[in-house]
């Protein structure tokens, strides 16, 4: 009998971080061992694959909290319009009307390099996945744990309460 938690962690090892992939593939492993412990009738390694599968769907749980709270928190304290996430790992941001110079690339990598020297924030600005339309930004949550990841929302927010005073709009 397969481990139910295989195809979750089979999934969790195709993520863009490394040290979850790693994670994964390891727990993974253990998982297909485990379940072909199990399947000569291991009862205590029954409950344990059980506890893996719920221990994976626990931090999968915890990550889409953590992309939630920072499209709240972005919709409510900085005015910036986010994507609705397509998956538990990333959130994109439209922070364009925070640029100095709206649809301006250059300003779009001026607000990078703020962010990320200045208020140690690292995004991923759009163009570099695809969308052409400055001010767009993809915040990856995986592999962040929430102590990291609210410190950073905290900075983002700084950053654009500043702007919004800096430019006197929004």
């Amino acid at each position: 009998a397969e481990c139910p938690a295989s195809g979750l962690l089979t999934s969790l090892e195709s993520v863009d971080n490394p040290r979850v992939g790693s994670v994964a593939r390891t727990a993974s492993a253990r998982a297909r061992a485990a379940a072909a412990i199990a399947a000569r009738g291991g009862e205590a390694v029954r409950a344990d694959c059980d506890h893996l599968r719920r221990a994976a769907a626990d931090a999968v749980q915890r990550q889409t909290d953590m992309v939630f709270e920072l499209s709240q928190l972005l919709d409510s304290e900085a005015s910036a319009i986010a994507a609705v996430p397509q998956g538990p790992h990333h959130l994109w941001m439209d922070l364009s009307p925070f640029l100095d110079t709206v649809d301006d690339p250059e300003s779009e990598c001026d607000m990078w390099r703020t962010l990320r020297h200045t208020y140690g924030v690292l995004l991923v600005p759009g163009r570099l996945c695809g969308i052409q339309r400055p001010g767009w930004f993809r915040c990856s949550t995986s592999g962040v744990d929430e102590e990291t990841l609210v410190a950073g929302l905290g900075r983002l927010g700084s950053y654009l309460r500043a702007q919004k005073l800096l430019h006197g709009r929004w």
